[in-house]
């Protein structure tokens, strides 16, 4: 991937990829995002994803404090309607630490990648911090493996709808990068040859 989208991935998300700048000892980020510029969307969503997964009980648990901040103000007494009531101060703020103790049990340590790459024509994105919580576990698996399942239908170059391509090598492209990609190998031999001409003729002329 270009340095640009790379670093807007790093500057958007730097909690994920905080290991960006750990040396090769001790992650494979040290490398970079190592795929095209066309997946750039679906790591995009993925890591938005990913972080909301470990924001949300923290996001929640401030909601549900500054309700019970609010109710301790208010100290409001029980309230008897039709057919009904209004809870009290002190109801509210029961339930809502019950919501509080709630998400305690969700909060998770940071998510951080330690490989994004291209393989097998399909992208793989690698996190520390394995296991967490069965529950937990299971959405992030479930979000990284959409991800990877739709690189497998977009051109690793142009974002564009692709396939997988190659036999040896498998790359997944799109028709016009295929095209692309071929005429640019056609133009990189033609130039090699260009290059050897020289010598060639020089050889000739020695025998």
């Amino acid at each position: 991937m270009n340095k640009e989208l790379q670093n807007k991935l790093f500057e958007k998300y730097p909690k994920i990829f905080g290991q960006k700048d750990l040396p090769m000892t001790q992650t494979a980020m040290c490398w970079g995002i190592s795929c095209g510029d066309g997946w750039y969307n679906i790591i995009d969503n993925l890591c938005g994803h990913l972080q909301n997964v470990v924001d949300k009980p923290h996001e929640e648990i401030a909601m549900y404090q500054e309700w019970i901040d609010r109710e301790k103000e208010k100290n409001a007494p029980r309230k008897e309607m039709n057919g009904g009531y209004m809870p009290s101060s002190e109801e509210n703020i029961a339930r809502y630490q019950e919501h509080i103790e709630d998400w305690k049990k969700k909060i998770i340590p940071q998510l951080e990648a330690v490989q994004v790459k291209e393989k097998y024509g399909g992208l793989r994105f690698y996190l520390s911090g394995y296991p967490i919580q069965p529950e937990i576990d299971a959405k992030v698996s479930a979000y990284i493996n959409f991800a990877e399942s739709l690189s497998y239908v977009t051109c690793e170059h142009c974002g564009s709808p692709g396939k997988q391509q190659g036999s040896h090598w498998v790359f997944t492209l799109c028709d016009d990068c295929v095209v692309k990609q071929e005429e640019d190998r056609l133009k990189r031999i033609q130039e090699s040859r260009q290059l050897k001409l020289p010598f060639e003729e020089k050889n000739e002329s020695k025998n």
